[in-house]
C-alpha cells in the first residue's frame, strides 16, 4: 500500500493532503501549536485515504518563506520520516504553490506572467517572478525580501497576474494598484490538495527551509 502526503507548516494555516487508495483527504486549519497535533492529524487522514501513518512511499514539503519554526516542522518530519522509511521526498516555496495555482486556472492562456507575493514581517514581503510559455510554468527570479515602498513600486505598471496568499495577510492586494490582473481569491494561498501535484510538477528534492530574508536582519534586535 502506497500513500502520498503533502505538508505546509509554515503558514498560519496548517496544510495537510493524503492521497490513497481510497480517495484524498485535505486539512488546511490554524492551530496554535502545529507540532502538539501534526501526527494525530497526518494518522486520521492518513486512515480515511485507506492506509496508516507508515504507508508513506512521497512526501512534498512546502520550504517557505514564512514562520521559522513552522518551516522547521515540516522539513524534519519528512527528512527523518525518508531516513527510516526510504519515501521520497520532494521540496518547493510557498511561491511555487501559488504559481501552479495561477498556472492551472488560468491554463487558457498562452504565455504570461505571474508575480506572486507573500508577507514576511510587518511591512516586509516577499516577491517572486514565474512564466508561463507554451504550456510549461517555470521560475524567472528567486524569491526576494522587500520592504513596503519598494515592493509597490515593483508592482507599479505590471502587466502581469498578481497572485498573492491571502490567507495569511488578507490585505496582500493592497499592495497592488487598483487595475492590476489579481488572481480571484479562491486560489489565492496555498492550496492542500495542489501541494502534491506542485511537488511533482517542479520535482525537485531539496526540502532545507527558505529563508529569504536577508540574514543581516536577523541580528538587528
Amino acid at each position: 500500500m502506497s500513500l502520498n502526503l503533502g505538508l505546509c507548516t509554515c503558514l498560519k494555516d496548517m496544510g495537510i493532503f493524503v492521497s490513497g487508495p481510497k480517495g484524498c483527504v485535505a486539512l488546511s486549519k490554524e492551530f496554535l501549536n502545529q507540532e502538539e497535533i501534526i501526527f494525530e492529524e497526518i494518522k486520521k487522514a492518513a486512515a480515511k485515504a485507506g492506509g496508516s501513518f507508515k504507508d508513506f512511499s512521497k512526501i512534498v514539503s512546502v520550504r517557505g518563506p514564512g514562520r521559522f519554526t513552522g518551516m522547521r516542522i515540516s522539513y524534519t518530519l519528512a527528512g527523518v520520516y525518508s531516513v527510516l522509511s526510504s519515501a521520497r521526498v520532494y521540496g518547493l516555496s510557498v511561491h511555487d504553490c501559488l504559481a501552479f495555482n495561477a498556472f492551472e486556472y488560468f491554463k487558457e492562456k498562452e504565455k504570461f506572467e505571474i508575480a506572486c507575493l507573500s508577507r514576511a514581517f510587518k511591512d516586509e514581503f516577499y516577491l517572486s517572478y514565474y512564466l508561463v510559455s507554451q504550456g510549461k510554468l517555470k521560475r524567472k527570479t528567486q524569491i526576494f525580501w522587500l520592504k513596503e515602498n519598494i515592493l509597490k513600486d515593483k508592482l507599479r505598471n505590471y502587466k502581469g497576474i498578481i497572485i498573492g496568499e491571502k490567507k495569511d495577510y488578507p490585505q496582500i492586494y493592497s499592495l497592488a494598484q487598483e487595475n492590476s490582473d489579481l488572481a480571484p481569491d479562491e486560489i489565492s494561498a496555498v492550496l492542500p490538495e495542489n501541494i502534491i501535484k506542485a511537488g511533482f510538477y517542479f520535482n525537485e528534492k531539496n526540502i532545507s527551509p527558505i529563508y529569504a530574508k536577508p540574514a543581516k536582519y536577523e541580528n538587528l534586535k
